[in-house]
């Protein structure tokens, strides 16, 4: 194993947040001394352990450990992660390096710092281990409700959206790293869902950290399908009734915040970015929008609805504790599900028993599943309909469309689904793309 990949490890373990973090012993402390004065170690990676043991408890050997550290540091660190002791040192971004010492002080910031902080953030000439540090400060301190909002609200404004006449669009807003344990069958949900006349778009990028997993842009490659169509190409395959879906890839919606997939991979943690980049919309329709997304944490529950409360191009939304974080309900249990239509909220479970399903736990976790095999459980569950596969799309299906109030029958709507599967409409649907 590299010296990268071990400084990887220790981050992840002391770097995880303030209730999850693990303390570290004395000989991995003594190990880290090794990653941070190795030039093969990323300098990205030194920045945001950093920044965790300026944020974080200590034990009373890490303690000692960084006492030492902090007397000694020019001879154990690079010199541009010095400006972390040192504040009269210049960096080449002085307003991220503001930010990160409010940060380490656990003091929030203000809409004046943020706005030029996250422009930093987006020029290519800003060091990547002034964003880690700063995006791993915001994390470490929990970002308030304000700056999250503020993180959407600019990245919304600055990301490119293309606006359709169509009678109404359904986002399927994942996160951008995948799957690594379950099928990833939002590619046949959203096939699904445009075959009996919903529209939907789905977006992300080929990988990004924390998980590299199974995503939407492989999925396609696997089935040697385009993954880069242009904006005007997935424009007209929405707006073909034939086929109703499209995936947009985030290096063509928002290429400077793809730009960050190395940062983000350096640093580890889950920043910021990732909770909001699959709220952008590349995709509008003229008349209605909806958006479907998922959670893990109960903590991000309540930070979901916040979020989405706030875009201002949206008609209503459902979201669940769904598969890995996805908007993807599981099959075997019931789930938390919230809906907000035109301000009317719903709060609840949703379960496959709710739309005649039994639960099943068929689908048990898989850390060695590969795009081949989810690809393979896509296509069954757009060819048979009796398949668990199929089942599990029909129940997802289902359940948006009833959450959102898109339909006035679940046994109706029930019925087509499993006809255009059956009928072989379902399939041509993703043919056709």
């Amino acid at each position: 194993m590299s010296q990268q990949a071990n400084l990887v490890l220790l981050l992840k373990q002391k770097g995880t947040g303030k209730t999850m973090s693990k303390s570290l012993s004395i000989a991995q402390c003594d190990e880290l001394s090794t990653y941070l004065s190795d030039p093969e170690c990323f300098i990205a990676t030194k920045t945001t352990i950093l920044m965790a043991f300026l944020m974080l408890d200590h034990t009373n050997d890490e303690a000692s450990w960084f006492a030492k550290l902090q007397s000694t540091y020019k001879n154990l660190i690079p010199k541009e992660c010095f400006f972390l002791f040192d504040s009269t040192i210049q960096t080449p971004s002085p307003i991220l390096q503001t930010c990160i010492y409010k940060l380490t002080r656990h003091q929030s910031l203000s809409h004046d710092e943020l706005e030029p902080a996250l422009s930093a953030c987006l020029e290519i000439a800003t060091p990547t281990y002034m964003i880690a540090a700063f995006l791993e400060g915001l994390r470490l301190k929990e970002e308030s409700e304000e700056e999250n909002a503020f993180f959407l609200t600019y990245l919304w404004q600055h990301a490119k959206h293309t606006t359709l006449e169509i009678p109404l669009l359904i986002d399927l807003a994942t996160a951008y790293d995948g799957f690594n344990r379950h099928p990833n069958l939002l590619l046949a949900l959203a096939t699904l869902l445009a075959s009996i006349g919903f529209p939907s778009i789905i977006h992300g990028c080929k990988d990004v950290s924390p998980k590299f997993g199974i995503t939407l842009h492989k999925l396609l490659l696997e089935a040697k399908k385009d993954p880069l169509k242009s904006t005007d190409s997935i424009s007209q395959c929405l707006q073909d009734r034939s086929i109703a879906w499209g995936y947009c890839d985030q290096s063509l919606s928002f290429s400077a915040l793809y730009a960050l997939r190395e940062c983000r991979s350096e640093m580890v943690k889950r920043p910021v970015l990732a909770t909001v980049e699959k709220f952008l919309q590349p995709f509008l329709s003229c008349h209605q929008n909806f958006l479907v997304t998922g959670y893990t944490h109960p903590a991000y529950r309540s930070k979901t609805s916040l979020l989405l409360d706030r875009l201002s191009h949206c008609d209503g939304y459902t979201f669940v504790r769904g598969v890995e974080g996805s908007p993807f309900a599981p099959l075997d249990r019931r789930c938390p599900i919230i809906a907000n239509i035109s301000s009317d909220v719903y709060e609840g479970f949703s379960s496959p028993e709710d739309f005649g399903f039994t639960k099943c736990d068929d689908f048990s976790p898989d850390t060695g599943i590969t795009t081949a095999q989810s690809l393979s459980v896509t296509l069954t569950a757009l060819k048979d309909s009796r398949s668990l596969a199929a089942q599990w799309v029909i129940y997802n299906a289902l359940m948006i469309v009833n959450s959102l109030k898109l339909t006035d029958s679940i046994d109706t709507t029930k019925q087509q689904l499993i006809e255009s599967i059956d009928s072989g409409l379902a399939l041509s649907h993703w043919n056709r793309y």
